[in-house]
């Protein structure tokens, strides 16, 4: 802690000097017309003249600034992981918990003098700050990164984070508005960094979409079942499925 004494006039400065000149010649003429020359000493005329002085520093106003230097406050990045259900995928970890295991693992390589401090989000169907990442469950039926990162500016904390990283499957839609938010965090000088979970050589994701069953079925009669498959990554690709 640093202590300084600094001095904020509450009027101009040449006003304080004319008032020391005419308090040093009131004085000077006390003296010369006093009644005795008892009146007329310095013992008589001293304190009046330590009043006037003590009146001229009250004026003079000053403050004693207490400063206190905190040390530097760790930077901060923001993370979103992907928390819909297609994380759950893979062996013989599924991608979310390869996603958690890499953040450990990143946190850890990090000195603790030179650790950011982590704010945790899971997007999917909607954005939300977790407090850790046991909290990350793959529940959300789709990945809604573009809505996620136009609510994540509000999110933060009053400090803007250094850098957004987003951990997902790839398995997200919607690349032309995505495109232009990228754009806008750039301007904020807010680089996005992306890491694909899951295994390299996957191409994409089959899923069942809709699924329609009857509602009872009697022991040994055939029924007829209503499947709404969707992939993503096979593009223009033939594909055989198994079932």
């Amino acid at each position: 802690m640093t202590s300084v004494v600094s001095w904020q006039p509450v009027y101009p400065i040449f006003l304080y000097a004319v008032l020391a000149l005419a308090g040093v010649a009131v004085l000077a003429t006390a003296r010369r017309m006093a009644i005795s020359p008892r009146m007329g000493t310095w013992v008589v005329l001293g304190p009046r003249l330590l009043v006037l002085g003590l009146l001229i520093v009250i004026l003079l106003n000053p403050i004693e600034r207490r400063e206190t230097h905190l040390p530097p406050r760790p930077a901060a990045v923001a993370v979103l992981v992907d928390c819909s259900k297609s994380m759950l995928l893979g062996e013989p970890q599924s991608r979310l918990e390869q996603v958690k295991q890499t953040i450990q693992q990143a946190t850890a390589s990090i000195p603790v003098a030179d650790r950011p401090r982590v704010q945790l989000f899971r997007f999917g169907e909607h954005l939300a700050k977790v407090p850790s990442l046991v909290e990350l469950r793959s529940i959300d039926e789709a990945s809604q990164l573009a809505p996620a990162l136009e609510r994540l500016p509000s999110r933060m904390e009053s400090d803007q984070p250094r850098a957004v990283f987003v951990l997902s499957d790839g398995a997200i839609e919607d690349g032309e508005r995505l495109t232009k938010l990228t754009a806008a965090y750039r301007e904020m000088s807010l680089p996005i960094h992306t890491l694909i979970a899951g295994d390299n050589g996957l191409r994409g994701d089959v899923a069942i979409a809709e699924l329609a069953v009857p509602p009872r079925v009697t022991s040994g009669d055939k029924a007829t079942l209503r499947t709404v498959v969707s992939s993503r990554g096979f593009a223009g690709q033939r594909v055989v499925l198994a079932i």
